[in-house]
């Protein structure tokens, strides 16, 4: 956040705030700022920031959670889809840790823009992880997007 440090009484003044809406799309927010003044008669002003975030994708599911026994095979496939109005390519994959999870990208083999996202569980031994795909992308809106695992898996 910056903000014009010095307004003259009667004066006008800037204050740029950033928004993480990260979780938000599709969806509306709703955020608050407070604004402390040295204004004997107006020392805090309210604002209410509302918006609506667009989604670039279509993603499902948006979280994946493998569980089983580690005698099961356990993968998920998740669809990536584009949004008509932000049409971009998955351009390439990464994995955060990528140490209980091997994750396979398949462009759609139709005329339908989309990638299918094999993940498949590698872990041998009982318990629970996290971990986070990441598809890069040629988007200049949003280069990343970022699809959360959760793993159970028991003996």
């Amino acid at each position: 956040m910056s903000f014009d440090k010095t307004i003259l009484p009667g004066g006008e003044g800037k204050i740029k705030i950033m928004i993480n809406s990260k979780g938000y799309g599709d969806k509306i927010f709703k955020k608050k700022i407070k604004v402390h003044t040295n204004d004997v008669n107006n020392k805090v002003t309210i604002f209410n920031i509302t918006g609506n975030v667009e989604k670039i994708a279509n993603i499902k599911p948006d979280i994946i959670r493998l569980s089983g026994s580690i005698k099961d095979d356990i993968n998920i496939i998740a669809t990536v889809i584009p949004v008509q109005k932000y049409d971009f390519s998955v351009i390439g994959k990464q994995v955060k840790k990528g140490e209980n999870i091997l994750v396979d990208l398949k462009k759609f083999p139709n005329k339908v823009k989309g990638w299918d996202v094999k993940v498949t569980n590698t872990r041998k031994t009982p318990g629970r992880y996290f971990d986070v795909i990441i598809l890069k992308t040629d988007s200049t809106i949003q280069p990343r997007i970022k699809i959360s695992v959760f793993g159970n898996i028991s003996e």
